[in-house]
């Protein structure tokens, strides 16, 4: 679980340590990470794209040697600040805020499997977060259950017929 979160928070860092550059360019800097489950016949391919803020001040231009402060929310599984090295030599402190999150997915199964006829979900504790359209799609994820998804808590559900099928989600590199 904390390797994953770690991984969430490497992944904003290394996105804010490649994207220093086009921060100036770009207004809403992105990064992403894959995940997958399989639920019986069914199996989901998804791309989990997290926006964050582009910080605005200090202007601290070209970066490097960025280290990951520790978070405020642990659970959060998001870096709240890196500190990193700019163009002079000088640390400086970087906030990256999320700001929304999407869930990118497509969902295959044998030609045997009736897609149109399953009830396809994402679940968590039990409790129904996305109710999936056979094929492909786009949910929003709020930013409270984010770290969950990525770390693992969700199962991807599947009711076809008398058949119920669970995958747990997660994320692969």
């Amino acid at each position: 679980m904390t390797r994953n979160r770690a991984r969430l928070a490497t992944a904003i860092a290394i996105a804010g340590v490649l994207g220093s550059a086009a921060l100036a360019a770009a207004a809403n800097p992105t990064v992403s990470t894959r995940l997958f489950a399989k639920a019986g016949p069914l199996t989901m391919h998804a791309t989990l794209t997290v926006q964050t803020v582009q910080p605005t001040s200090p202007k601290v231009g070209a970066l490097s040697s960025c280290t990951v402060q520790p978070v405020s929310k642990p659970r959060s599984g998001v870096a709240d600040k890196l500190v990193c090295t700019n163009a002079s030599g000088q640390k400086v402190s970087v906030a990256l805020a999320p700001t929304a999150a999407t869930l990118t997915y497509h969902l295959a199964a044998p030609s045997t499997f009736s897609m149109g006829s399953a009830t396809i979900q994402i679940r968590h504790k039990g409790d129904i977060l996305y109710t999936l359209t056979p094929s492909d799609g786009t949910v929003s994820v709020p930013m409270t259950h984010m770290a969950a998804l990525v770390n693992g808590h969700d199962v991807l559900y599947v009711q076809a017929g008398a058949h119920t099928y669970r995958g747990r989600i997660v994320e692969i590199h």
